[in-house]
């Protein structure tokens, strides 16, 4: 089901028509699970897969929200990633985020570091996936997450690298790392 233009041009997609945005799969928490997983309908259909996180919750303060790829979910990443993150008093701190990032890493991505798992606070944003079924090039992405961190500050967290495999990739895992989701959902969407 096509989402709306003025939803298609608010994740990034400028110039797409409504037409080309379509919801493929939705995952809720349910139970407290450690991961949500997409495990079909990536292929060569699209071009460009979305996922949108929609009030990720976790049980524990100070987790991490990670994504990972492939069969055995430990293909090899390069990333780097910024943050920008204020507090009610007024205090500030912008730039690179080096905790974040990996050098042909196989470890979880982490998207979102320290959580905090407060009732009113969890996270939102979109991981944008090129090419996943690809066997020629390794696959670029990027994410922008924005939500509550457990030292009661607002930040926002800019995160890009590829994948670097050349294997075509079907799978597509979200982990709450250091507990479980509480509550949230995901939306996988495919672009034309």
């Amino acid at each position: 089901m096509p989402i709306g233009a003025s939803r298609a041009a608010l994740m990034g997609i400028a110039g797409v028509s409504s037409s080309d945005v379509v919801l493929l799969a939705t995952q809720t928490a349910s139970g407290s699970p450690t991961s949500l997983t997409f495990s079909s309908d990536i292929d060569d259909t699209y071009k460009e897969y979305i996922f949108s996180f929609e009030n990720m919750h976790s049980t524990n303060d100070g987790a991490n929200f990670t994504f990972q790829t492939g069969a055995s979910y430990n293909e090899p990443i390069t990333s780097a990633a910024y943050r920008s993150e204020n507090s009610d008093s007024g205090s500030n701190n912008w730039g690179f985020a080096p905790a974040n990032i990996q050098g042909n890493g196989t470890a979880e991505q982490l998207l979102y570091h320290e959580l905090d798992n407060d009732n009113d606070s969890a996270v939102c944003g979109v991981l944008h996936l090129f090419n996943p079924s690809s066997t020629t090039y390794v696959k670029q992405w990027f994410s922008r997450v924005q939500g509550s961190k457990n030292s009661d500050t607002s930040m926002e967290v800019y995160t890009a690298g590829y994948i670097n495999t050349t294997s075509a990739l079907t799978q597509v895992r979200f982990t709450i790392a250091s507990g479980s989701i509480q509550s949230g959902t995901i939306k996988m969407y495919g672009v034309k």
